[in-house]
């Protein structure tokens, strides 16, 4: 079988009868097996002021290629979001002598995805750097004549800052499964072969929503290693190949010196 790629183009429509689909850039192919693997995007905050320069969104490579020359001069961040991209790029920053500032929502940092105990353990080892922390607080205005000058809370406080960096999780693209008529509930549910509601359409990775049968519900993972085991998974199941996909999810996470590693849910 010859692999081919194509670069720069979307795909614009579905025909599930026909077995084809259409890019937008006229072209179209006819397909046996399709496999969806359209990921995530982050979730921006819908604030005044979002298109300030100096509010950022931290998810994809080029987000930080944006950021990289953004903090060769001293700044002051706030980093709304203390999940694991957030405090990874608050020790980032600090490490490189920017004052920090984590806003988070819930009464701890990666209040979703770790104990109480671990919780406590990183939000000292962040303090201890020189972090400032904020629970229970919500941004709700970037104000800035031009650029970042500060962030209005929903209780009024205003903190000044020159960035504002956004971490607050992602959203499943999910948008074309839903246009074609495919099962969509917070990500492209798949079974255990990683199908789709229609057998010739497979899914893979941060976009789908599959059994874990070992926990008794279905999940949504997004993390590289589900990314690389779902997308063999499929590939497997494409060929003809009996799968069961029921991996043990598992995370990792650097800041400063400290490794986290994670098997199994929280």
């Amino acid at each position: 079988m010859r692999c081919r790629a194509k670069f720069g183009t979307s795909v614009s429509e579905i025909d599930r009868e026909g077995a084809r689909i259409q890019c937008a850039d006229g072209t179209s192919y006819g397909y046996d097996s399709l496999l969806l693997a359209t990921g995530t995007r982050p979730r921006m905050l819908g604030l005044p002021g979002f298109d300030l320069p100096g509010f950022l969104p931290l998810r994809t490579l080029a987000d930080v290629d944006h950021l990289r020359p953004l903090l060769e001069v001293p700044r002051c961040i706030v980093i709304v979001g203390g999940g694991y991209i957030g405090l990874e790029v608050a020790a980032v920053a600090r490490g490189l002598g920017h004052e920090v500032m984590v806003l988070e929502r819930q009464a701890r940092v990666l209040n979703r995805v770790v104990a109480p105990a671990l919780s406590q353990f990183y939000a000292t080892l962040h303090t201890s750097r020189g972090v400032v922390l904020r629970f229970g607080v919500s941004a709700a205005v970037v104000e800035g004549d031009g650029e970042v000058e500060a962030v209005q809370l929903t209780s009024g406080e205003r903190i000044e800052c020159d960035l504002v960096l956004v971490a607050v999780g992602a959203v499943p693209n999910t948008e074309l499964a839903q246009a074609v008529g495919l099962a969509v509930e917070d990500g492209i549910p798949v079974d255990a072969s990683c199908r789709t509601s229609d057998p010739a359409i497979f899914a893979a990775a941060d976009c789908t929503r599959f059994p874990a049968a070992r926990y008794g519900l279905t999940i949504r993972l997004e993390s590289v290693q589900n990314a690389v085991d779902q997308a063999k998974a499929a590939a497997k199941a494409i060929m003809g190949e009996e799968v069961t996909y029921d991996p043990v999810p598992w995370f990792w996470s650097d800041q400063y010196e400290v490794k986290l590693q994670i098997a199994g849910l929280s």
